[in-house]
């Protein structure tokens, strides 16, 4: 079996908005993580960092093949 390894990915989704509520950001965040990483590895899906203030986005461990989906 191929094993990929994970690195630390920072994730820019744009600048931020002053009237963004965090959490429901983190959530779109969390479902989009899902969206690329398989599902008998749901395990991974969690995020090391959200940002919020001066950009938005997240930080999580992902194989070059996940960071280029989002990319």
């Amino acid at each position: 079996m191929f094993f990929e390894s994970w690195q630390h990915y920072v994730v820019y989704m744009g600048s931020s908005s002053s009237g963004e509520t965090p959490g429901i950001a983190e959530s779109d965040h969390l479902q989009l993580l899902s969206s690329i990483i398989p599902s008998h590895e749901s395990e991974r899906i969690s995020l090391i960092h959200h940002y919020s203030h001066a950009f938005k986005g997240f930080s999580a461990m992902l194989t070059e093949n996940e960071a280029s989906a989002l990319a």
